[in-house]
């Protein structure tokens, strides 16, 4: 059973089946302004000690079982501004065959100290093809950033959400008699949720972003109907770059924000 799970989760860490919501900054696209970018990610996943008992002997105690992993297998985002605000975008992700639909609208943007604080809230809705982690995920992400200068600002985020798994039917005539023996799902239908920090440099053309991000969800173990749920935690860095176009629409709403902080009364 122990290796059935190191597998799995290392499946897990390498295709980026669970795939947490990147930490995308509260600082929206102008309107007109699109993003292209490419992710790289690693992570780390662990489970929570399980106790499952049979019915006819002691109960059995599995420890918790952790892998970590790289992913080679880039990520592709893109992120369009449909108004001053509000922007959307898509992510792709080969190995798990996640496609995932974003949107964001920032709520707020004030001065603060030397630089901007930006605060947003917005909805993910994705489905991932791969085995037992494969389904729907729905989260809501809540972010607030701070431009610190121009170039550089940082992101502290958080989501919370529910997800779906379609794993396969459990034999109702299977016989276990020892924890080893059970089948084990990394996922299950349940609740979501997390956060993370990022930080990111830009100019006009590009944009980089490194992140950190936690998420837990819940998997199960059993068979003849005995279930137990048991806690993973997957802990995901890496590293997105992109590239912006529409500068026109970009600079138009930089003298607009000027405009803005000179007008308004200090």
């Amino acid at each position: 059973m122990c290796t059935r799970l190191l597998c799995a989760l290392c499946l897990i860490s390498l295709v980026g089946c669970f795939s947490p919501v990147h930490v995308r900054p509260a600082r929206t696209l102008a309107a007109g302004e699109h993003e292209v970018g490419v992710t790289l990610s690693g992570a780390a996943l662990s489970a929570d000690k399980v106790q499952w008992y049979n019915g006819t002997a002691t109960d059995s105690i599995k420890d918790p079982t952790s892998a970590s992993r790289f992913s080679g297998m880039p990520e592709l985002v893109y992120h369009y501004g449909f108004m001053e605000d509000l922007e959307a975008g898509l992510r792709l992700a080969g190995g798990s065959g996640l496609a995932e639909a974003d949107a964001q609208y920032r709520l707020l943007r004030k001065r603060l100290g030397p630089g901007d604080l930006h605060l947003s809230a917005g909805a993910v809705v994705g489905s991932a093809l791969a085995g037992e982690t494969g389904g729907g995920r729905a989260l809501v992400p809540v972010r607030a950033t701070y431009d610190a200068t121009e170039h550089w600002g940082v992101t502290l985020a958080g989501h919370a959400g529910y997800r779906w798994v379609k794993p396969a039917a459990v034999d109702p005539n299977l016989a276990v008699e020892h924890i080893d023996a059970l089948r084990w799902l990394v996922a299950s239908d349940g609740l979501t949720w997390g956060g993370g920090l990022s930080a990111d440099w830009r100019n006009d053309d590009w944009v980089a972003r490194a992140f950190f991000e936690t998420n837990w969800w819940s998997g199960d173990i059993g068979a003849q109907g005995k279930i137990t749920t048991y806690g993973v935690m997957a802990m995901q860095f890496g590293l997105a770059v992109g590239f912006k176009f529409g500068k026109d629409a970009a600079a138009l709403r930089k003298s607009r924000e000027d405009l803005d902080l000179l007008t308004t009364p200090k």
